[in-house]
């Protein structure tokens, strides 16, 4: 017998919860398509890694609840499974042949496993210096950068990362661009990080947002950085890129300046959405001091037919009228859907430069389209 063990339903699930979203299903490598569970005296060690992102979590138990030690990875199917079961104990255990036997109550499964000596090491991050960051802050911040940087694997490396350097965080696509303003000291380092492992980062902030301890360690080296948060180490690999000067593209004079109420604006435009080809006009008004969206030459694919359609939403308005920039209307949506406050700032210079959107610690860009 390779492994047996017990251990409560609850606890072998959130561990697999945490380390499954990086598991590799399309990899030529079958070692990488499964979860390694490790038993040792007292705990259990499951990890997974798409080579490029690895997590690596423990589960403490009882020394009686190890009947026998060992290694094994386990197909991606063994997650379903264990979700399926009853709440309750559940007995596992790993036959010479790598079978494995899962039992919890009324409920048995048996399943190929795969031999551990074949998974990957993951890599090693040693620096005694550990930045320290609020999980909760980092949530939200990473709610802002993310909106920012693009989905396309082919695109230039800079583009699908977010950089994070001293008291700043910063994704751009060259479509849109975020920048918010942290209180993470960077030690003057700079690395920028997959998107990708951000979102799993995430996400295991979220599952454990009522956790009572809300801090993060961030280790940085020269090629990985790995964060440990809710007893979990997630590692990933660093972009090697030049991250542009987004300083110099953030504008320093504006001739217009608009507030508005967010929901109304965000509620307009979804509105507009339903019949939009991607481009929506925003006109400032002279007289009215109202913000039009109004949409032209919009294709829909329903009927094959022109529909436009129009909102007016009321606004402050300070410095230059009768200013027009068309944007991408799901760009300015996702970045309304985020914000903190209740009021938009919105300013312009023309209907060439980009639309900025300010709110405290946070700047984002969309670049014009053409209006006509």
């Amino acid at each position: 017998m390779i492994m047996k063990f017990e251990i409560q339903k609850y606890e072998l699930l959130n561990a697999l919860n945490t380390v499954s979203p990086v598991v590799s299903k399309k990899s030529s490598m079958d070692i990488i398509k499964g979860i390694y569970l490790k038993c040792w005296p007292g705990l259990i060690e499951i990890k997974a890694t798409d080579l490029a992102l690895s997590i690596k979590t423990e589960v403490y138990l009882g020394q009686n609840k190890i009947d026998k030690p060992g290694e094994v990875v386990f197909p991606l199917k063994f997650v379903d499974i264990i979700n399926a079961l009853p709440s309750d104990k559940i007995f596992i255990e790993v036959d010479d042949n790598y079978q494995a036997t899962i039992k919890c109550k009324n409920s048995k499964f048996k399943m190929s496993c795969l031999d551990a000596d074949q998974f990957p090491e993951l890599p090693t991050v040693n620096d005694p210096e550990k930045i320290n960051v609020d999980m909760k802050k980092l949530n939200i911040w990473l709610n802002k950068v993310l909106i920012a940087v693009s989905n396309n694997k082919t695109d230039e490396p800079f583009k699908t990362g977010v950089l994070f350097e001293n008291n700043y965080m910063v994704a751009t696509d060259i479509y849109k661009m975020s920048v918010v303003k942290t209180n993470i000291n960077m030690n003057n380092k700079k690395v920028v990080l997959p998107a990708d492992s951000l979102k799993v980062i995430k996400k295991i902030i979220n599952d454990n947002k009522n956790d009572n301890k809300c801090d993060l360690d961030m280790i940085i080296s020269n090629n990985y950085v790995k964060f440990i948060v809710a007893g979990a180490e997630i590692t990933t690999s660093v972009i090697e890129t030049n991250y542009p000067n987004y300083k110099n593209i953030i504008p320093e004079d504006f001739k217009t300046e608009i507030k508005v109420d967010r929901k109304l604006l965000a509620d307009a435009i979804k509105r507009l959405m339903l019949v939009s080809d991607e481009k929506i006009k925003l006109s400032i008004g002279q007289d009215e001091n109202l913000i039009s969206v109004d949409y032209i030459e919009i294709e829909t694919y329903g009927d094959g037919k022109n529909e436009s359609a129009k909102e007016i939403v009321p606004a402050l308005i300070n410095g230059e009228q009768k200013q027009v920039i068309a944007v991408n209307d799901r760009y300015l949506f996702n970045c309304l859907q985020i914000l903190d406050s209740d009021e938009v700032n919105v300013k312009l210079i023309n209907g060439f430069n980009p639309i900025c959107i300010i709110e405290e610690n946070f700047t984002h860009l969309i670049m014009p389209l053409r209006t006509n």
